[in-house]
Parts: C-alpha cells; sequence; structure tokens
C-alpha cells in the first residue's frame, strides 16, 4: 500500500516468552491454533513486522508490552520481566530506529524503581514513555506511593500510557458475573466492556487525586476512543466542580489538556465524531491496536473520515511527533 503521510501508531504490542499466556496449551488444540496468528505476530520484533507495517501504509509504532503487563506480577519476577521486556524492545528499537520507538514495561509494585527503569530506558533507548496497564494488584496510581513515576515522567517529558486491565476480583464476582457462562463473563469483564470502564474510572481517579495540579506538565495518553471518560464531561463538571474536589480547575479541562486520546482500532465513527467534537483533533492519535485489529483497516478508518485534511494529518502523524518529540 502506498501512504504519502509518516502514520505514527502509537498502541501496537509485544511480547515476551514468559508472558504468553498459551505457552503452555497444547499446540494442536483449537484455543492455541486459533490465537497462534495474533501469537506470532506479538513474537516479532522485526522483518515481518515492519513488513505488515510497509502493507498497511504505517511509517512507525511506538510499542508497548500487551496487557496484563507486569502490573498483576509479584515484585521479583514483576522487575525481572520488566528488565528483559525493555532490553528486548530497546535492542529491536536500536536495530530499526526509523519504524519502532518503544513505551517502557514498569515494575510499579515497586514504584520507585519504576521510575528509575522509565529513566534507564528512555537515556538507553530513546523510550518515548511509558505503559502502565490499569491497576497494581488492586492499587490505583492515584495512590501517593506511585506519585515518584508522575514526577519522573514529567520531568523526563515523556507520557504515561494507562491500559486497561481487568477489574480485580472482588469486583469482578460483584458487577461481571451472572446468569451465563464463566467464558461471557470475562469477555463482560474485560474487553467486551469492563476494562474499558476500569480504565476510565481510574483515569477519573488520577484527576481528583491532583495529580495535573501536582504535575501540570505531566501528560497520559489513554485509548479506545477515551475508555468511554468523554462521555461524562459535563456530568463530572456539574456534580464534582472545584468548590467540591478542591481542584484548581474543572475535571474537563484536565481531560481535554492533559490526556490524549488515541483510537486503538476503535473503527466506528459516531463515538469518533463525539470525541473529536468534544476535544478536537490536537489531542487524538492513531493506532490500531496491533496485532489485535487491521492496521490497513484503522488507517483506511481515518481516511475516510468527514474531517479536514489537516485535522487527520494532526491524528495521523503529526500530533504523536510533538508529543513523543519524534
Amino acid at each position: 500500500m502506498t501512504q504519502s503521510k509518516p502514520v505514527i501508531a502509537v498502541e501496537e504490542h509485544f511480547v515476551i516468552e514468559e508472558l504468553d499466556s498459551f505457552k503452555d496449551e497444547d499446540p494442536n488444540g483449537p484455543h492455541a491454533k486459533a490465537v497462534a496468528p495474533i501469537m506470532n505476530r506479538l513474537k516479532n520484533l522485526g522483518d515481518n513486522r515492519i513488513a505488515e507495517m510497509d502493507e498497511a501504509g504505517v511509517a512507525k509504532q511506538i510499542v508497548s508490552l500487551t496487557a496484563p503487563g507486569t502490573q498483576q506480577l509479584e515484585r521479583d519476577e514483576a522487575i525481572q520481566l520488566s528488565t528483559k521486556a525493555n532490553n528486548l524492545l530497546g535492542e529491536a528499537v536500536q536495530k530499526h530506529p526509523e519504524r519502532l520507538a518503544g513505551f517502557a514495561t514498569l515494575p510499579t509494585i515497586e514504584p520507585e524503581l519504576a521510575a528509575q527503569e522509565l529513566e534507564r530506558t528512555v537515556n538507553e533507548f530513546g523510550f518515548k514513555g511509558a505503559i502502565i496497564n490499569g491497576h497494581t494488584l488492586g492499587e490505583y496510581l492515584d495512590h501517593p506511593k506511585f506519585e515518584i513515576i508522575f514526577e519522573k515522567a514529567e520531568q523526563l517529558n515523556v507520557p504515561i500510557y494507562l491500559h486497561p486491565a481487568i477489574p480485580p476480583d472482588n469486583v469482578i464476582d460483584t458487577y461481571y458475573k451472572g446468569n451465563y457462562s464463566s467464558d461471557v463473563a470475562m469477555q463482560f469483564a474485560s474487553a467486551g466492556w469492563g476494562w474499558h470502564i476500569e480504565t476510565a474510572i481510574h483515569l477519573i481517579r488520577i484527576v481528583l487525586s491532583g495529580t495535573f495540579d501536582k504535575y501540570p506538565d505531566l501528560k497520559i495518553v489513554t485509548g479506545h476512543n477515551g475508555e468511554g471518560v468523554l462521555y461524562a464531561l459535563q456530568r463530572l463538571d456539574t456534580l464534582i466542580p472545584p468548590q467540591l474536589s478542591h481542584l484548581k480547575k474543572k475535571v474537563s479541562d484536565y481531560l481535554k489538556e492533559n490526556i490524549y486520546y488515541s483510537i486503538s482500532g476503535y473503527t466506528y465513527a459516531p463515538p469518533f465524531m463525539q470525541m473529536y467534537e468534544q476535544i478536537g483533533a490536537d489531542h487524538i492519535l492513531y493506532s490500531s491496536d496491533y496485532p489485535y485489529v487491521s492496521m490497513k483497516d484503522t488507517l483506511d478508518f481515518v481516511n475516510q473520515l468527514d474531517i479536514s485534511e489537516e485535522d487527520k494529518d494532526k491524528i495521523l502523524y503529526k500530533n504523536a511527533q510533538q508529543l513523543f518529540n519524534l
């Protein structure tokens, strides 16, 4: 495919062997066979990935470890596998610097070490920020212990990508299990619904904690057209005004100024246009959620939107160039 614009995709994933959730399954079983093409793409950080990018018309991917990352691991394993994932991705970035960039995997269970790992990967590999997959064993980023990560990100001038995670077990038991199969319940709790709402709640918690008053230059990116949070801007401002929150601004101000929103393969015009009308093009980023969604289909979706070519250029590459210093 010929694509004249230097398209930059910002939520594209890989996996390391230790976190391959299907590695212990029978490779000839129906489930393992069904996911094998996705796993093969996740494991490839070289020529095959770049060939797919060429075919789709994507100039650069900012690559990150796929969910659930290391947020649900105990301390020693989280530290070990975060370092391994970052070194593997760093080698790929150094080999293909024009085509690949990276987000660091952080062992958030140890916030001070996580901040140090962010600094190491930015300095050593030129990483463009970090990805955090939701809560850390039930603890959310509004807890004061995680402020050191935000402080370091602001200091380094790199964003944090807040990616969805499955809600804690007690939330799943209360809200998502019901009069249907366990398979349905898990899809309901995860990509079908729950982890998007989980991420929206997480994002609002970070805002309400005063994080952006303390770190006004901090930037957070979230995916999937805003994970639903943008539907509630007016409601949040009305019911949690500064007089109640004791924040310096309205909730919507932080959501419009400090947060960037990627498409993440959401190729459906009505929710996109709702996001676009509320926040404008300047804070929207292109992403396909590779390899779970087609890069080409997502790019075709943006190119066919009824918005100006100038705004398409912002979404496809100009905003990413500015935000990530590309």
